[in-house]
Parts: structure tokens; sequence; C-alpha cells
């Protein structure tokens, strides 16, 4: 009797850390894909690509991005955050809390994930991307954290040897995550 009563509980306690652990991937996945446009941007809508290239100034209808699904910790770009935030006296006072506090994530966007936000044509493999459809380049997003209501990311965009790294920290607004800062954190 009492085996029988441990080994119920015990599976109670995998089906609910099961889960919890859906429930965090799919809240770390809403936020990205809910805050897309926001955390991507919408340049290469005018640009058709990420990268300012002077030669294709035509607007497109639909672009194309390639987007790795695995959301990773990168130490090496930990220590160029770290030292922007001592460069930004009044950012690290602002979101103490938060450097403090949250720890990064790592999670892999999922099936689940929206295949097109706004103009975007979203592609976890860059293999399958549509060639039809005007490539605007690869995003990457690593170093994610959330505390309470302040959020911080790395973002990579790139469109061959050429691309940009921001740091861009977020804020709640009641129910709203809207970009507090963006700033390049290096360039290719």
């Amino acid at each position: 009797m009492f085996k029988k009563i441990k080994k119920k509980h015990f599976i109670l306690v995998l089906i609910a850390l099961n889960f919890a652990c859906k429930n965090k991937l799919d809240s770390e996945q809403s936020f990205i894909s809910n805050n897309f446009l926001k955390i991507v941007d919408t340049t290469a809508y005018n640009t058709g690509a990420f990268v300012l290239l002077p030669s294709d100034t035509v607007r497109y209808p639909k672009l194309s991005i390639n987007l790795n699904p695995s959301v990773t910790y990168n130490k090496k770009i930990d220590e160029f955050t770290l030292a922007y935030f001592e460069n930004n006296k009044n950012l690290k006072s602002a979101f103490k809390d938060l450097l403090e506090n949250g720890k990064y994530d790592e999670f892999s966007l999922n099936s689940d994930f929206p295949k097109q936000i706004g103009k975007y044509n979203i592609f976890f493999n860059g293999k399958n991307i549509d060639e039809k459809i005007k490539y605007a380049g690869r995003i990457e997003i690593q170093n994610f954290k959330i505390y309470k209501n302040k959020a911080i990311l790395i973002l990579s965009k790139s469109v061959g040897h050429y691309g940009s790294t921001f740091i861009i920290l977020l804020k709640r607004e009641k129910d709203t995550w809207e970009i507090s800062r963006r700033e390049v954190l290096f360039q290719a």
C-alpha cells in the first residue's frame, strides 16, 4: 500500500514538473513572438535587408528571415553587457534588480512559433527559405533574461558577412513590453 502511494505521488510530481517546464517555455516563446517586431524592428521593410545596402532601397511586401531557434547564453557577450552597464551608470541603476536577480534563460523556439510576423516570413532552417521572397537576413537572440517588469536580450542581425549586435532593454508598461533602450554593441 505504501509503495503504491509513493509511486502515485512520484508520478504526480513528474507531471507537475513537466507542466511547469512547458509553461515556462510557452511564456518565453510568447514573449519573443509577441514582441518580435519591437525586438527585430521593421527597418528591413524599407531597405529589404537588416544591413543597409545602398543598392537596395525597394519596398518589399514580404521578407524572409532565418531565425536561429536556439536562445542561448554566451559568456563572452555577457562581458560586453557588463561593460555596457559600467559605462551607463544610470541604466545600471535602473536595471539593477534585473542584473542582480534575473537569470539567463536558454530554450529553443518550437514549431508553435509563428511562421509569419508582420511582413517577415520566419524560417528556422536556412536551407528551407523560400527563394521567391526577398531575404532580409539572419537573426539570433542570446543572453535573454526577464525579471519582474524588465528584460534584456542580445540581438544579432546579419546579411552575409555584415551584421550588427544590439543590446535591447525592455520594460513592461501595464501589460505591454516597450523597448527602453536599443544600442549597437558591435558591428562587422
